[in-house]
């Protein structure tokens, strides 16, 4: 695998994780208990999250398509992306899914 995907697969698994660990986890757990009780705070953490998790998980999956696309079709001019390059093309769309979570969440 090509460089540049490894560091968006990575990115994308860290969002995983983060959605996983507030949302799918304390959903599990108010389940089980048959209500809400991990308090007032975590549930605005677990929303926030779920807004920026979700859009950040579709950006990355466009990011990844698309580098795909690109490789395929200009080998050669590619070649010279690195991981900062995708390292920083990551962090261009975390802080885009950052801004949107923001307008999503006013």
């Amino acid at each position: 695998l090509n460089k540049f995907i490894v560091v968006v697969i990575q990115h994308l698994a860290v969002c995983d994780l983060l959605l996983s660990l507030f949302n799918v986890l304390p959903l599990v757990i108010s389940m089980t208990a048959q209500a809400w009780v991990l308090g007032y705070a975590l549930a605005i953490v677990e929303k926030v999250m779920v807004y920026f998790c979700f859009p950040a998980s579709l950006l990355l999956v466009c990011v990844l398509t698309s580098s795909k696309l690109l490789l395929l079709t200009f080998p050669l001019k590619t070649r010279s992306w690195s991981k900062k390059t995708a390292h920083l093309a990551c962090a261009f769309f975390w802080v885009a899914s950052a801004i949107l979570s923001v307008i999503m969440l006013l």
